[in-house]
């Protein structure tokens, strides 16, 4: 039997996954990163991304996520904070186009615009580009 640890994902409006795993492996601003039982304490950056869960029964939950921090500690307990996450099969691709398409024509209304314009609508556009690719690779 295989050591399990504690994982709970937190977004500002709710507690998104909340169990027992057997592995994480997170986007980070390092490249990413695998947490498994009695992996040393850390805490690491999030980036826009896939976030993999194999829980206590081998099954893979999908999620994507956005921007934020995990925290592991020597009691066996991960704890991630990021601003969205979605569960792969939650994302309907097509809206998931219309929103970065949108947000490409509000970037190029935005580049004669202020810098922080840009770089929020860059921001926009990363994430959704991340939610279609995350969706497209499970939705085959």
């Amino acid at each position: 039997m295989s050591i399990l640890f504690t994982v709970k994902v937190v977004t500002p409006e709710k507690v998104v996954y909340e169990h027992i795993a057997k592995s994480v492996t997170l986007p980070t601003g390092a490249g990413e990163v695998t947490i498994l039982a009695n992996h040393q304490p850390i805490i690491t950056t999030i980036t826009t991304g896939e976030m993999k869960i194999i829980n206590d029964t081998n099954h893979s939950e999908i999620f994507f996520i956005d921007t934020g921090v995990a925290h592991f500690d020597n009691m066996n307990s991960l704890i991630i904070l990021i601003d969205q996450s979605e569960m792969v099969h939650e994302i309907n691709i097509d809206h998931a186009e219309q929103a970065y398409e949108r947000a490409r024509q509000l970037k190029d209304q935005a580049i004669t615009n202020q810098e922080e314009d840009f770089a929020r609508f860059e921001s926009l556009i990363e994430r959704e580009l991340g939610r279609i690719k995350i969706a497209k690779k499970y939705y085959k």
